[in-house]
């Protein structure tokens, strides 16, 4: 996660960087540069998280969607539902589609990838 949604997050909770800084026991500057980070350990979302009084999986949730709480409920065959902006989610099937999207998407630039190494070694091979 990005320090920049990580920081927002916070402040969507109605909490400073400065007072999560305190409860977590470090300084206000040290949490900012941590926040300010391209990729925030999730060891200190955990840390964050706890603070705030929300999971993990909230803190993400929160993050990616401006702020709005996860609302999760089970229904009758122990699936999650979950309800965001009042639009159920099938994460049985959306999550995994958008996981094999993904996973298809880096097999087609590792394939790329190879496809340019090999013809740099040719290159390199005949001369």
């Amino acid at each position: 996660m990005n320090g920049k949604d990580a920081k927002a997050t916070i402040v969507s909770m109605g909490r400073s960087v400065s007072e999560v800084a305190r409860a977590l026991g470090m300084s206000q500057q040290n949490l900012s540069n941590s926040l300010s980070s391209r990729d925030v350990k999730s060891g200190l979302i955990e840390r964050i998280s706890e603070v705030l009084g929300i999971t993990v999986a909230d803190f993400y949730h929160r993050a990616a969607h401006g702020g709005e709480a996860l609302n999760i409920s089970s229904i009758g065959d122990n699936s999650p539902n979950i309800n965001g902006n009042g639009n159920h989610v099938d994460t049985g099937s959306a999550v995994m589609e958008k996981m094999a999207d993904t996973i298809s998407a880096q097999q087609a630039t590792i394939a790329k990838q190879a496809d340019i190494i090999s013809g740099l070694v040719s290159k390199i091979s005949v001369s």
